[in-house]
């Protein structure tokens, strides 16, 4: 099964984790395979604002790993939402 998850492009490095290991970390919760499509797949250009470019993140596996990865995902994106707009800026130690 192939599922995707929309997220905002600003959020992609949050999902991909230092060197790899957040989404590896998602990878092996979940049996899943995960494809984040790289920062020059973003365009940008079709958004007035940077911050609203989205991104299809990829989700290869059987239907439980699948909706456990997306749930996971949007999590991150949950939580890095809250931390943005509660601290007023992009970059927190949340």
């Amino acid at each position: 099964m192939t599922s995707r998850v929309s997220v905002p492009a600003v959020f992609r490095p949050f999902i991909i984790g230092k060197g790899g290991s957040k989404i590896q970390e998602l990878q092996q919760k979940t049996l899943t395979n995960i494809k984040v499509p790289p920062n020059d797949a973003v365009d940008t250009e079709a958004s007035e604002y940077a911050d609203e470019a989205m991104i299809d993140v990829v989700i290869e596996g059987d239907s439980e790993g699948c909706a456990k990865a997306a749930e996971l995902i949007a999590q991150i994106v949950k939580e890095r939402v809250w931390c943005h707009y509660y601290h007023d800026h992009r970059e927190c130690s949340c």
